[in-house]
């Protein structure tokens, strides 16, 4: 679980460094790309192999365009002007994406202190974001055209984990995002993402 963090901590720092010399989209294509070939070699090794039915097709092209092909081209974008650590902190605002639509989708219980909790890490995105000065937000001026990139990321990583639910009851969690990365590199929506050769 520590090297869960740290990698994905360090991530947002190595996709800063490479959208130096590469595209977002370059970086979006490589990242899948390394995830394909680590979670075959994942689900080969646990004799996980086996092909989706027909019905799941759409459900997987959906979570890879939503989770995958969507999701790291709204942060690799947004890395172009955000700051790496910003970002981190950004992205940290998914759990309460994902509570809120829990509570209004699923309709699962929200504990007042819960409530308190995303209020609190609400509070603390938006000091961060601002830089600590709470009064640029009547103006609009706060954040970057990347930040606002970013924290749409943050939702759609949200509505991806809501949706995964279904995929995670039915699979093994390795297979499962296997499907989903193969699905975001052969769904024909991959073509919307703006730059794309």
């Amino acid at each position: 679980m520590i090297l869960a963090v740290v990698f994905w901590g360090g991530s947002f720092i190595a996709t800063k460094v490479a959208l130096r010399d590469v595209s977002p989209v370059t970086v979006v294509w490589l990242r899948f790309a390394i995830g394909v070939a680590i979670l075959g070699a994942a689900v080969r090794l646990r004799r996980q192999i086996s092909l989706p039915a027909g019905h799941d097709l759409g459900y997987f092209a959906l979570l890879g365009f939503l989770g995958i092909t969507f999701h790291q081209w709204l942060q690799s974008t947004g890395l172009k002007t955000a700051q790496a650590t910003t970002t981190a902190w950004i992205v940290a605002t998914t759990p309460i994406f994902i509570a809120l639509l829990g509570w209004l989708v699923l309709k699962e219980q929200l504990r007042w202190v819960q409530a308190l909790g995303i209020l609190l890490a609400t509070v603390g995105v938006l000091l961060v974001v601002t830089r600590g000065d709470l009064a640029l937000l009547s103006a609009g001026t706060f954040g970057t055209q990347g930040d606002f990139l970013v924290m749409i990321s943050a939702l759609n990583w949200a509505v991806f984990s809501i949706l995964s639910r279904r995929g995670l009851r039915a699979f093994p969690a390795t297979l499962m995002m296997f499907y989903v990365m193969v699905s975001a590199g052969s769904s024909p929506r991959c073509s919307c993402l703006p730059g794309r050769a």
